[in-house]
């Protein structure tokens, strides 16, 4: 399975629905990936074209559309880090940056 595998999928929901493969965020599988153990980020695709909707947006669909807390959304910004190709300096400064953000918002 993708989640035995540890295979990432890229995730860009709002543009999904825009481009009409899933007829609302309702209906996108992102939430039941990730509770699946699947490892999935979210994404903006390009936002001018998609209505403007950029990465703040898309976290924002996640927070109302699936109820995610901030440390919800933590975890997925998170992941999305841990699943780059960014060096492990550039890794560990944003996951700081995340756990702070998280700390502030508390």
């Amino acid at each position: 399975t993708l989640a035995e595998a540890g295979i990432a999928l890229e995730q860009c929901p709002t543009s999904n629905v825009a481009t009409a493969v899933y007829p609302s965020l309702d209906r996108h599988p992102f939430d039941k990936l990730r509770n699946a153990g699947v490892i999935v980020t979210l994404n903006s695709d390009d936002p001018p074209m998609f209505g403007d909707v950029w990465l703040t947006g898309v976290f924002e669909a996640a927070r109302v559309q699936w109820n995610y807390s901030d440390a919800d959304l933590a975890a997925v910004a998170r992941t999305g880090v841990e699943a780059s190709f960014a060096g492990a300096d550039t890794k560990r400064e944003l996951i700081g940056a995340i756990d702070q953000w998280l700390r502030t918002d508390a």
